[in-house]
């Protein structure tokens, strides 16, 4: 993969420090079957309560039973001190044999929760400008530097990054008037041909408007469709 102005190769870096592998799940209820029941992957941040019930799950995965639970999320950063970011409650439908991220991105200095379900990586993003959801830059997108072409699918909330043709990450952005946050969820494996989705929250770079065009850095975005 060729190195170049608006390719950032310290992502790949960042991406094996990020990605990784969890221990052996945690069970938190055996009665019910593996069949009928779903695994939570445990990213940045912790799970302190489970439908109202107190808990510490940091760092590992847990099997739950499918179906609504309602969970509360926390996280902090270490910096001098430990700066504390709270706690936001988020109440999900979890589907049976299906396997979620979990996430508590700090933006802009408030914590935000995250349920990332592994599933919608293996599905294509398909823009729609004329829906009411559509994100300000919803559409398909490319820069090239002569050497390289970068291309760019925005859905609603989703994005997907692709390298000369090849997929090279998925994740979510943040719109803020003039300027979009993209934040990485998974990079794609291409020797197995598979998704891996980090356990932490990781930048994919930002999108400036200049009241015309839309930049990655120096670059100008051209609209596919």
């Amino acid at each position: 993969m060729k190195k170049n102005g608006f390719l950032i190769v310290s992502l790949l870096v960042a991406a094996l420090v990020v990605a990784g592998c969890y221990s052996k799940p945690m069970v938190y209820d055996s009665s019910v079957p593996l069949e009928k029941s779903c695994t939570l992957e445990i990213g940045n941040g912790e799970i302190r309560t489970f439908n109202g019930k107190k808990t510490f799950w940091a760092d590992k995965a847990v099997i739950i039973p499918a179906g609504t639970h309602t969970l509360g999320i926390y996280n902090f950063e270490k910096r001098e001190t430990k700066i504390e970011y709270g706690q936001v409650t988020m109440t999900y439908t979890f589907l049976p044999e299906h396997t979620y991220s979990i996430f508590a991105p700090i933006e802009g200095g408030i914590i935000n929760g995250r349920i990332i379900d592994h599933a919608i990586f293996n599905i294509d993003l398909v823009p729609d400008p004329t829906s009411p959801d559509a994100s300000r830059i919803e559409g398909k997108w490319k820069i090239t530097d002569g050497k390289t072409t970068n291309e760019f699918t925005f859905a609603k909330n989703e994005y997907a990054r692709f390298i000369n043709g090849n997929y090279f990450s998925r994740g979510f952005i943040e719109i803020n008037r003039n300027s979009v946050s993209m934040n990485v969820a998974a990079f794609y494996n291409s020797k197995k041909g598979t998704w891996d989705v980090l356990k932490g929250s990781l930048s994919g770079g930002n999108l400036t408007y200049n009241g015309t065009s839309w930049f990655l850095g120096k670059y100008e975005l051209q609209k596919v469709e």
